[in-house]
């Protein structure tokens, strides 16, 4: 059976929190009050996830262990990076939770 998770946060380090079993950090780049959910779909074999800000963030990101993540960015800012590389609309980013991961939205 499957159950439906929401979160709303005008805290980034509150939001950092919000994704069950993520080791993550947070750190707001943007000026400006902040705004945040995280929307997911939780399955006995997976999670399907949307998370939503209002502000760029750097982010140091652990997927929970056992995990295997593929992640489709619905909307980029430019400047944002995943690992060091340049993100755009079409790209495909695959995390293991054997590696932390920085992410510039």
């Amino acid at each position: 059976m499957a159950s439906v998770v929401e979160h709303h946060s005008q805290d980034v380090d509150d939001q950092s929190r919000s994704l069950t079993g993520w080791q993550q950090v947070y750190e707001q780049l943007s000026c400006g009050r902040f705004q945040g959910s995280a929307w997911q779909l939780v399955m006995a074999d997976g999670v399907l996830l949307r998370e939503t800000t209002n502000r760029g963030l750097r982010e140091q990101i652990v997927p929970p262990p056992g995990h295997v993540v593929i992640a489709v960015p619905l909307s980029v800012a430019p400047g944002s990076m995943f690992a060091g590389r340049e993100v755009g609309r079409e790209s495909l980013m695959v995390l293991s939770s054997q590696d932390e991961y920085e992410v510039v939205s």
